[in-house]
């Protein structure tokens, strides 16, 4: 499998993430403003969706998934 290198700015996607819903914001039951979070997540998994790859937990003995 060929190996792949992503460079991501963080602080660019959290910035474009707030603005996004600001018309219609998105509200956890305790009322916690989570638009940037919800659109963020997306972001990084419309990103990574198309080469995503699963970590084996069972045989590791330190790793952590």
């Amino acid at each position: 499998m060929k190996k792949k290198l992503f460079l991501l700015d963080g602080m660019a996607l959290v910035y474009r993430a707030h603005f996004a819903l600001v018309s219609r914001p998105i509200f956890t039951s305790k009322g916690v403003n989570s638009s940037a979070l919800f659109v963020f997540t997306n972001t990084l998994l419309d990103i990574f969706g198309p080469c995503r790859t699963y970590a084996d937990c069972s045989k590791a003995s330190e790793f952590r998934c």
